[in-house]
């Protein structure tokens, strides 16, 4: 079988990290929705959901930079046009997702009167009034936000089961082949 391309053992584990991260927060904040309302308990929660978001958002970041100094390994040849443009169009729907959802998150909490922290730390309110119309706008695109990224998760993921367990193509190797030289 013909030998595939690799990502670099960096993309991989950036895209891994990014992946578990993700998932964690797709948990906590379904989770999160049941929590009572105005709680301290919901707060705590609130502010961890917070942080690891903007977490998140930075290492989507140092992928994004890494990504771009650093072209992906070419696809196969062999694969029909119409998968590679989905597989583009789903990737760039992912990191245009993955910037949106903090980003909205951010601002959704800066139209609050509580402070938005870091792991407890302060962080700058860059709007700075308190606007429950606003709040509740950016809380909506949020979770729309993530609607369309859990679906296009859905989608990447069953690509890649299709590409690993269907046509065996060794795509699904080009992000997991952590034995290959770099």
């Amino acid at each position: 079988m013909k030998q595939v391309a690799s990502y670099t053992h960096t993309a991989m584990g950036l895209h891994w990290l990014l992946a578990f991260g993700v998932l964690e927060q797709f948990c906590l904040g379904w989770w999160m929705r049941s929590l009572p309302d105005k709680t301290g308990e919901q707060a705590w929660w609130f502010n961890l959901h917070k942080s690891f978001g903007l977490t998140i958002f930075m290492l989507a970041l140092v992928l994004l930079v890494w990504r771009l100094r650093h072209p992906p390994p070419p696809l196969l040849e062999t694969m029909p046009l119409w998968q590679r443009w989905s597989a583009k169009a789903c990737h760039n729907g992912m990191y245009l997702c993955v910037m949106v959802m903090p980003i909205s998150g951010y601002m959704g909490s800066s139209f609050t009167r509580f402070p938005i922290r870091y792991f407890g730390m302060p962080l700058p309110n860059f709007w700075g009034w308190e606007s429950p119309e606003l709040k509740a706008l950016c809380s909506l695109l949020h979770l729309c936000t993530v609607i369309v990224f859990m679906v296009l998760v859905a989608i990447h993921i069953g690509a890649a089961l299709m590409h690993l367990f269907v046509n065996r193509d060794r795509v699904f190797q080009r992000m997991w082949n952590w034995r290959r030289p770099v």
